[in-house]
């Protein structure tokens, strides 16, 4: 209670400089610059049918999913999905708002 209602829609453009704030903190382990996403959202190839969203609490961006094909198998209908939340949006019951 208390919490503003979380809305996921696909990423646009505008969400640049906090989706990778958020994948960061999210992904200590990578490397995320804004003009090294920018340039893997250019790069995506038709097979891979890559997708990205953000979660949203008001104005706040907090979280993020991608979902890909793994195109490099023999098998169709594979696919890799990772999701994300912040932190200090985990464990607090909303269910994405639910």
């Amino acid at each position: 209670m208390g919490q503003p209602p979380v809305l996921i829609r696909p990423y646009e453009p505008s969400d640049l400089r906090t989706h990778v704030r958020l994948l960061r903190e999210l992904r200590p382990d990578r490397l995320y610059t804004e003009t090294g996403f920018r340039y893997r959202l250019t790069a995506l190839t038709a097979r891979e049918r890559r997708r990205w969203w953000v979660a949203l609490a008001g104005d706040e961006l907090v979280g993020a999913a991608t979902a890909v094909t793994v195109w490099w198998t023999r098998s169709a209908d594979a696919a890799l999905v990772w999701a994300g939340v912040a932190a200090s949006w985990r464990r607090l019951g909303t269910a994405c708002g639910a």
